[in-house]
């Protein structure tokens, strides 16, 4: 499944966020997005989109047709500090959507993570 699966699921999430911030796929259905120099509600909009797009698409394994989802967690940020700081907060938006029960995005804010 790797081998079919994984190259497109790579391409369909680069494609959604391009141009906009980075995306990583950290194994399983995880998923981390980072939006340097863009709003939090442009964020949000990315990442809702990344989960439909991702929800939508119908992989192949062979002969089988696959759906996927995906637990993301985003983090925007315009300043030095904030910029820095992005994986990590992602990374804590992504644990929130695993356990609000996965196939959805999550958006890391200073008061705390919210569904996207």
């Amino acid at each position: 499944m790797d081998r079919t699966v994984l190259p497109q699921f790579q391409r369909l999430i680069a494609d959604a966020v391009a141009g906009h911030g980075y995306v990583y796929a950290e194994g399983g259905d995880e998923v981390i997005v980072l939006c340097p120099n863009l709003s939090s509600r442009s964020s949000r909009t990315l990442a809702q989109d990344l989960v439909e797009a991702v929800r939508s698409t119908q992989f192949r394994v062979g002969d089988v047709p696959v759906r996927l989802t995906i637990s993301a967690g985003v983090a925007s940020g315009v300043s030095p500090e904030d910029v820095q700081a992005l994986p990590e907060r992602a990374n804590v938006a992504k644990k929130f959507s695993k356990e609000q029960g996965r196939d959805r995005a999550s958006f890391w804010t200073a008061a705390g993570c919210e569904p996207a």
